[in-house]
């Protein structure tokens, strides 16, 4: 079976396949600028390890409860130049296994934000610029 990608909106889930598959229709829709919000929502608790928003149009806080339920599983995020808060960034705190995080041009997050991720020790990669 093919996914479409108009189609898309009609999946509530896409945690049944194998976290690569999942992982692979993710960066597909990123690629394919064919993610919403509305998209997004069939990704709650599926184990992605790469979610890379990086300069990605329309992501904000409302995106981050999503994002953040990848949990331990999420390795790298990049939220580059979105609409994320203090808060949205905040989100993050339980994703113990985050390794590289980018949020260049986010002028929505300040020395607040980073408190709530301050606690999460396996960085290997934090990126900070012009916020």
């Amino acid at each position: 079976m093919l996914l479409s990608r108009r189609d898309v909106d009609k999946y509530k889930s896409f945690s049944m396949p194998s976290r690569d598959i999942t992982q692979q229709i993710f960066s597909e829709l990123l690629f394919s600028h064919c993610l919403t919000k509305a998209s997004l929502k069939a990704f709650r608790d599926c184990a992605l390890q790469d979610v890379l928003l990086g300069d990605y149009p329309r992501v904000k806080d409302s995106w981050m409860d999503v994002i953040a339920s990848q949990g331990s599983s999420l390795l790298s995020a990049d939220l580059s130049g979105s609409a994320v808060t203090d808060t949205g960034l905040g989100c993050l705190k339980d994703c113990t296994n985050l390794e590289a995080l980018t949020f260049n041009y986010c002028d929505r997050i300040s020395e607040c934000g980073l408190k709530y991720i301050s606690g999460l020790m396996k960085f290997e990669s934090l990126n900070i610029r012009c916020c």
